[in-house]
């Protein structure tokens, strides 16, 4: 996928809101916009040279959320095509903060916000770890302040 970028946000995750996403008001249930940002900020990473291999075997599954936050602005419906523009916000010791907008891809009217923000954990321990160097210099290369 190319790397288009908005501000800094790129885009990451497009997708098409079928019946089966929505509920019995014919809206986008909101389960499926947790699902379409979760495949969103996994392409995010991917995109931006994050993957497993970037990582010591240690890290194994790179960061573990410990607060999500998603807010409605606007309703998807059955046909809607949506875009997810993602970028990091902030960057701790051992945390990062990740950002997601995902808006209506005919009209461009913001929909769904979501806020992560993930610490980097040492499989073996179970307990918090700094970021390491090198994926913080790919985080850095592309931060975007809130």
């Amino acid at each position: 996928m190319k790397n288009r970028s908005m501000n800094g946000w790129q885009e990451c995750y497009r997708g098409l809101v079928f019946p089966l996403h929505c509920d019995h008001l014919d809206h986008a249930n909101n389960r499926w916009y947790a699902h379409f940002f979760d495949d969103a900020i996994m392409a995010f990473w991917s995109q931006n040279g994050l993957i497993e291999s970037t990582f010591e075997k240690k890290l194994g599954c790179v960061a573990v959320q410990v607060k999500t936050e998603i807010e409605f602005h606007h309703e998807l419906k059955a046909g809607d095509q949506f875009v997810v523009h993602a970028a990091f916000t902030r960057t701790g010791a051992k945390s990062i903060t990740c950002m997601a907008k995902l808006t209506n891809a005919e009209t461009g009217i913001m929909c769904a916000a979501y806020t992560g923000i993930c610490v980097f954990l040492d499989r073996e321990t179970g307990k918090s770890v700094a970021i390491p160097g090198q994926v913080r210099e790919i985080i850095e290369k592309v931060l975007v302040p809130e």
